[in-house]
């Protein structure tokens, strides 16, 4: 039995005790949410850049497979072009390669430089002959 003297069991917290819960949460998110953010974004542009490096590399299989020459051209002389080579480049991208690079039906090449220029920055990338694999500048 209880007796009237005897103060009844408190349950839950008090403000005082969540205010300084909220606050720690909020430090701990000042501090990580930027470091997070500017890791996504790492992450985003590594898979921007390798995109761009794989359709690069894989030019010479696209003349191998149409049996025919392809040219690797700057993205603003390419427009309405057949023989060109279709570079999948991110948003905002644009590719100049000098000079023009040739593809044989054979998957040779002529050789050249492909500079890939993005917003905040730009890879250059050097085609070497004769199978023109990216090599990064």
């Amino acid at each position: 039995m209880r007796s009237a003297t005897c103060h009844p069991v408190e349950r839950g917290f008090s403000l005082i005790e969540l205010v300084v819960a909220l606050a720690v949460v909020g430090l701990i998110l000042t501090v990580t949410l930027p470091r997070l953010s500017g890791l996504l974004d790492r992450i985003g542009f590594s898979g921007d850049e390798q995109r761009v490096r794989d359709s690069l590399a894989g030019v010479a299989a696209t003349a191998r497979r149409a049996g025919r020459t392809v040219f690797l051209r700057s993205t603003d002389k390419s427009a309405g072009v057949d023989d060109s080579a279709k570079i999948d480049l991110p948003r905002g991208w644009t590719l100049t390669v000098e000079p023009p690079i040739v593809f044989r039906y054979d998957g040779v090449c002529t050789g050249g430089t492909a500079r890939a220029a993005f917003p905040g920055g730009e890879l250059t990338y050097r085609l070497d002959p004769p199978f023109c694999r990216p090599q990064p500048l």
